[in-house]
């Protein structure tokens, strides 16, 4: 933003007589009106092209201080701030960075190439996807690098490449990523990325490794993302392999589905990728809870959730039951197998008119982040832990060795 020869204002102006003329002119005369007339439109031009960029506008030039090998290089661009011309070097990082931008494109060739790093520098987040935005309309190639996931979610045209903790790169597959660039950024701004397959997993698997690391998740670096059910799981999970990175899954076995895609992916990721052997997250808790242990697995520990999960239970009984022993007694050996019908929001047979109540079921029991959470603590303060380990532990381990962690031999309890 200096007119330093050879600098981009200069090319800008391109008034090769302008430093012998300031030579003289300069103590006693307006910088601007000392411009060649095509100099003088190039930067009226530039002008507007602030504005419709809501940069500081009213361009001038003048003297703005600042050591230079020239006099000329003591002139630099100003605006109009409340009638005072202030220097474009003395405003805000985020709005030099757009001017130099702006700057340049008015003088870029046939095949302009940019290079932005760290988008997010000095921008706030609505700054990021203009500038994103206008990086994608403008018809040159840009190459950017950021953390920002308001940029990252803007880059919806945009090849990403992805940095993992060890300092590989690799390219992600734009159609496997879409949603997710689009819902959850964080993803791939993260050390290590743990792609859930659902709501319940985010929050289970997160307060698991919470355990296992001692501390948040958030010192480690460590991203629990929703992947938003098995197929778009797999997807995303199949697209950052790809890319050969590193990061992990956690998901059900859902009716065996896609066994060979499923195998491709344990074979690359080892203990990094968790999968129930049979079944999904609900139904392998449930399993190791022995029958007197039900009610409490059922108890809400806020005590709001707790007379509701009692309902969903009396209603596909078909009973009026205002206590668990009650809906006991009627359930006789169904119990087990229907409470986790209701925890997973399943529609009995015969109720389909009514679909929309019973798949309400599962949001009331564990099927959010928050009830995830819920069912790992129950999973150690009902002692279930002992017979989930050899298949949990496993996946902390792996999690604690590609954040350069030793082994542990249990989690606390």
């Amino acid at each position: 933003m200096r007119l330093v020869q050879g600098s981009a204002l200069d090319r800008l102006l391109s008034d090769k007589g302008l430093r012998s003329r300031l030579a003289s002119e300069l103590a006693n005369s307006d910088v601007k009106d000392e411009l060649a007339e095509s100099a003088q439109k190039a930067l009226s031009e530039l002008d507007a092209s602030f504005r419709e960029r809501n940069l500081p506008a009213g361009l001038d030039l003048a003297i703005t201080g600042g050591q230079g090998a020239s006099v000329a290089a003591l002139v630099g661009l100003t605006a109009n701030s409340a009638g005072v011309q202030l220097p474009l070097a003395s405003w805000g990082a985020g709005t030099r960075r757009l001017a130099a931008l702006a700057i340049a494109e008015q003088k870029q060739g046939d095949r302009p190439v940019t290079l932005v790093d760290e988008t997010e520098r000095g921008l706030e987040p609505y700054r990021q996807r203009a500038l994103i935005e206008k990086l994608q309309s403008s018809g040159a190639q840009a190459f950017v690098t950021t953390h920002s996931p308001a940029a990252t979610a803007a880059g919806s045209q945009a090849s990403l490449w992805y940095v993992d903790h060890k300092g590989e790169i690799g390219p992600l597959e734009a159609s496997k990523i879409a949603r997710h660039r689009d819902a959850d950024p964080d993803t791939f701004l993260s050390r290590l990325a743990i792609v859930a397959e659902g709501a319940t997993e985010v929050g289970f698997a997160s307060l698991l490794l919470e355990r296992a690391l001692g501390q948040p998740l958030t010192h480690f670096g460590v991203h629990v993302s929703n992947g938003g059910g098995h197929e778009l799981t797999l997807e995303l999970l199949e697209a950052l392999k790809a890319g050969g990175l590193s990061f992990g899954g956690f998901a059900d076995d859902e009716n065996r589905k896609h066994p060979t895609r499923w195998k491709t992916l344990e074979e690359a990721l080892g203990p990094l990728l968790f999968r129930w052997p049979r079944g999904c997250l609900e139904e392998n808790v449930f399993a190791v809870t022995p029958d007197a242990k039900l009610e409490s697995l059922m108890a809400d520990p806020r005590g709001e959730r707790t007379g509701m999960r009692r309902q969903t239970l009396a209603l596909r009984f078909g009973i009026e039951a205002k206590t668990f022993a009650e809906v006991k007694a009627a359930a006789g050996v169904k119990l087990w197998p229907v409470m986790v019908e209701a925890a997973l929001g399943v529609v009995p047979p015969g109720c389909e008119e009514d679909k929309g109540t019973y798949k309400a079921h599962g949001g009331i029991w564990f099927k959010s982040v928050a009830g995830g959470r819920e069912l790992a603590g129950k999973v150690f303060s009902l002692g279930l832990w002992a017979q989930l380990k050899a298949q949990l532990l496993p996946f902390c381990n792996g999690v604690r060795a590609a954040l350069g962690l030793l082994e542990i031999e249990d989690l606390p309890g």
